[in-house]
């Protein structure tokens, strides 16, 4: 009886640590952590002629869509590097900038430029993702350009009229960002020829008053790169 009673009890026992044993990997199976994933990513490289600085330099816009299994909030920094210069750019999760493109929210640098205005160097750079609880997700982004003089570049420039915007350069086709006073991003207008109309803007922005910021944005096709000047200033 005693044999049996023992042989019960030690099945009993080894039921028990089975049973906790695989409660435990359980939970560290559920607990596990798991990193940000890279679904997408958008680069575009501009050339900037920044009417108040009387610069021109380049500007790389970056964004990514990102996943994460605690949601974009969870998302702490990212990182642009150029390991065989030394390059390095950080954003972390109040100055990352964010934008809306079919329900879908992306992150990225809006300008990444060198700090003395420099082409940026041709090469590969890794672009790096990471979450509040250290997890990181990676990818390779190739920066590579015609080469060129930023000299030869003729840069849209603008003839402001109390009606009218009509912008002289090379290009037919044009884009407008407008900002309010403060600096704030407003909208984008499109528009081909070379003309928009003030009310077009005020209309869609009641709240500018008679004033607002701009910037003026074109594609060169010969150098493969988008062109922006300003800012410039309406006021009625």
């Amino acid at each position: 009886m005693k044999l049996f009673t023992a042989y019960i009890y030690d099945f009993l026992y080894n039921k028990i640590i089975i049973f906790v044993l695989i409660i435990s990997i359980t939970a560290m199976v559920s607990c596990k952590k798991e990193p940000p994933q890279i679904m997408q990513e958008h680069t575009q490289l501009n050339l900037f002629k920044d009417t108040e600085k009387n610069l021109v330099y380049q500007k790389l816009t970056l964004f990514v869509l990102i996943t994460d299994p605690n949601g974009l909030d969870d998302i702490d920094k990212i990182y642009f590097i150029n390991d065989e210069l030394n390059l390095f750019w950080e954003a972390d999760s109040h100055s990352l900038n964010k934008a809306l493109l079919n329900n879908q929210t992306w992150l990225g640098i809006n300008s990444i430029s060198m700090n003395d205005y420099s082409l940026l160097p041709k090469g590969e750079y890794r672009f790096l993702v990471v979450n509040l609880g250290g997890e990181i997700a990676e990818t390779i982004v190739p920066i590579n350009y015609i080469d060129f003089k930023p000299e030869s570049i003729i840069f849209p420039s603008p003839v402001i009229t109390q009606e009218s915007i009509d912008i002289t350069g090379k290009q037919d086709d044009y884009l407008i960002w407008v900002y309010d006073m403060k600096g704030n991003f407003l909208e984008t207008e499109s528009f081909t020829g070379g003309k928009i109309y003030v009310n077009q803007i005020l209309a869609k922005n009641q709240k500018l008053g008679s004033e607002f910021i701009f910037y003026i944005y074109s594609k060169d096709t010969t150098i493969n790169m988008g062109i922006i000047s300003g800012p410039f200033y309406y006021k009625r």
